[in-house]
């Protein structure tokens, strides 16, 4: 039978290559390597990550743009974690609602900084458009900023594993 710790080791090592293959996807993204958007994809895919590669990054980067990278410093934050041996107290919906979250509000608060729409889609994806736009509408842009501010805060909680109650 496996001992915790040794499991908990190898979900860590796990972690930190999906960290990086993700990464890896993410950074080396071309629209020109999707069928989809592309009359010519290019033959082999210049996606480091190959064809599933080519799907990884068009899916991060056109849902959250570069707010996407954040799941690989979460990968590697999990990892270490996982190796040091503290086991998050946060369930699997918790933690995968946490992360939506946080990566979500990144995205927002990253297209708030760009001023054209092109800049916007590309640094927040379509997810941080939409939701800057409808926020800039309803609360102006310090009132966005401000709950973007306040959901990745608490989403970072729930994702990092701080605990929520105070001690002492």
């Amino acid at each position: 039978m496996l001992s915790r710790p040794w499991t908990a080791r190898i979900g860590s090592v796990l972690l930190t290559a999906t960290g990086l293959f993700v990464a890896l996807c993410l950074l080396t993204y071309r629209p020109a390597d999707v069928p989809w958007l592309s009359s010519h994809p290019l033959h082999p895919p210049a996606n480091l990550g190959g064809a599933l590669g080519v799907w990884v990054g068009f899916a991060g980067r056109a849902l959250f743009g570069w707010a996407s990278l954040a799941l690989t410093v979460l990968c590697f934050l999990w990892a270490r974690r996982l190796w040091r041996g503290l086991l998050p107290e946060a369930h699997g919906p918790a933690l995968l609602l946490g992360t939506l979250c946080f990566i979500t509000s990144l995205a927002t608060l990253l297209s708030l900084a760009a001023t054209s729409d092109l800049a916007k889609t590309e640094l927040g994806g379509l997810s941080g458009f939409l939701l800057a736009r409808a926020g800039t509408y309803y609360l102006g842009w310090v009132g966005t900023a401000l709950t973007g501010l306040c959901v990745g805060a608490l989403s970072w909680l729930v994702v990092s594993g701080q605990p929520l109650r105070i001690s002492g």
